[in-house]
């Protein structure tokens, strides 16, 4: 897997191994030897049953991708299939501005996919998988203007501010004696003001 430093510092180094193993195999000119270091590196790596062909090829696309993108991934499409849009995602909470930074990201990517894309030229396998299993949950890669959803009631956070200005006026008989510098006075007061 890909979860620990470890095992992606192994992986990559194993990545660069094998793409290092095909390019001095295809740079070869008929007759000519590995060098010496290459040589004695593929020698050492065959020793431990090292394998210099990726076995990706006859796994599944969706194994491809990366643990972290499938659980984001996972995450979206839970809130499509609860809430039926990703217009309710709202930032001020921790988990849907994670999903908003991921849908934000996965936008940029598509486009610059496309835009990088030589005539004729295909999108690699796993750009490819992730795009059709985002397109699967409907996800909208052109970002379309935000509308609040309206309500019929009043949001608790503003009620709650609502209950603190009463009480202080309540306590104050006004509010002329809102302090800016008061942590506590500089919320009432840009809750009048808004």
């Amino acid at each position: 897997q890909y979860k620990m430093p470890l095992d992606r510092k192994l992986m990559r180094f194993s990545r660069y191994q094998r793409d290092q193993y095909k390019k001095v195999h295809a740079d070869l000119q008929p007759g000519q030897e590995i060098d010496p270091v290459h040589k004695e590196k593929f020698k050492l790596l065959e020793e431990i049953q090292f394998e210099f062909k990726s076995k990706r090829k006859g796994r599944p696309k969706s194994d491809w991708i990366e643990a972290g993108w499938m659980a984001n991934y996972g995450m979206l499409k839970e809130h499509f299939q609860k809430h039926g849009s990703y217009a309710t995602l709202q930032y001020k909470m921790p988990l849907d501005r994670k999903l908003m930074r991921f849908s934000r990201y996965q936008r940029d990517q598509y486009k610059k996919v496309h835009a990088d894309l030589q005539p004729g030229q295909e999108i690699d396998p796993v750009h490819k998988e992730k795009f059709k299993l985002l397109k699967e949950i409907q996800f909208e890669f052109e970002k379309k203007k935000r509308v609040k959803p309206k309500s019929d009631c009043i949001a608790p956070v503003w009620m709650a501010t609502y209950g603190m200005l009463k009480e202080y006026f309540q306590k104050h008989g006004g509010y002329g004696t809102l302090q800016y510098k008061m942590p506590l006075d500089s919320k009432l007061m840009h809750f009048i003001w808004e």
